[in-house]
């Protein structure tokens, strides 16, 4: 980082793969946009050209404030003499020094920080966006049926859960509140090996429906009660179109896959279409292409699944 200048991703003890952490890097590395949780901190990196004294500014309406700060040089290992200052939000940056620094919460809302000549002309920015706590209730379900062995032990689900609730925690301040039953949904007829979701059945004179209908109504009703519902099953597809997940409505569908993290990123795939957020060509966790993505939002995404302090 001699050369380059900007604001740069810190390896935050907090969040050793700082993907999870709500930090959108674009494709030159620089750290454009951080979320901060309410009664939370991140930590970012800022360095000026070579050569030139800097200073860092919060603008107003400062939902941040600078917390510790710590300096190194970028030319040598010799020691380091921190700049003297006790504002919260200007900090004056000498030439060839490298801050770390936190940024603390103060309001939900958003900031611009901004790397600015000593003069005061602009170099770099990244935006914080301070988010309040989102609560989503989130039920699940193991599938039955009477002739297909579902993959799923709980073991997989608790996992796949626990991982869901830790990236929508990190990235967004959006928990998820889990009910701890892993309830049964046992329907008494033969689902198929690929389960088609908008399959009509008629195995009754009474009904006449489809199997996701089916499913639905031999869901336990305290597991309808959470406003969203996930459905660990085997092989599910809509009709002739391949699957690994699906999202009707509350309903989410995460069907088998023999690697963890591929589980894990179709569920938080599918709670995302469930938060009202669309595929991405980007590679988030809502990339269209499944697995290709990465296990992070982006800024845009991590705006729609939590509101709070929106302008």
């Amino acid at each position: 980082m001699a050369n380059p200048f900007g604001f740069f991703k810190g390896d935050d003890p907090a969040f050793p793969n700082f993907e999870e952490d709500g930090g959108i890097i674009d494709a030159s590395g620089i750290l454009s946009f951080q979320m901060v949780p309410m009664s939370g901190r991140r930590l970012g990196i800022v360095a000026g050209p070579p050569g030139q004294a800097c200073q860092v500014v919060i603008d107003a309406p400062r939902t941040v404030q600078f917390g510790n700060r710590t300096f190194k040089r970028l030319d040598s290992s010799g020691p380091v003499v921190a700049p003297p200052t006790s504002d919260r939000f200007i900090q004056p940056l000498p030439a060839g020094l490298q801050m770390t620094f936190e940024m603390v919460a103060v309001s939900a809302g958003h900031t611009e920080i901004q790397l600015k000549t000593a003069g005061g002309g602009g170099l770099a920015s990244m935006r914080a966006a301070v988010k309040s706590e989102v609560n989503v209730t989130i039920s699940v379900g193991r599938l039955a049926d009477q002739e297909v062995a579902n993959p799923f032990n709980d073991q997989a689900i608790r996992s796949a859960i626990a991982r869901a609730k830790t990236t929508f925690k990190n990235t967004a301040n959006v928990v998820l509140i889990d009910d701890p039953t892993i309830y049964l949904v046992e329907c008494d007829i033969s689902l198929g090996n690929p389960i088609f979701l908008g399959r009509q059945i008629t195995e009754f004179d009474f009904e006449t429906s489809t199997v996701f209908r089916h499913i639905v109504g031999k869901t336990p009703p305290a597991a309808k009660a959470a406003q969203l519902v996930a459905i660990f099953g085997w092989d599910f597809e809509i009709l002739n179109a391949p699957l690994v997940g699906a999202e009707i409505g509350r309903f989410l569908f995460v069907e088998f896959d023999p690697v963890e993290r591929n589980r894990n990123m179709t569920l938080e795939h599918e709670i995302g279409h469930g938060l009202g957020l669309p595929h991405t060509k980007v590679k988030s966790i809502m990339n269209a292409d499944g697995f290709n993505g990465l296990e992070r939002f982006e800024a845009d995404e991590i705006e729609k699944l939590n509101t709070t302090g929106n302008p």
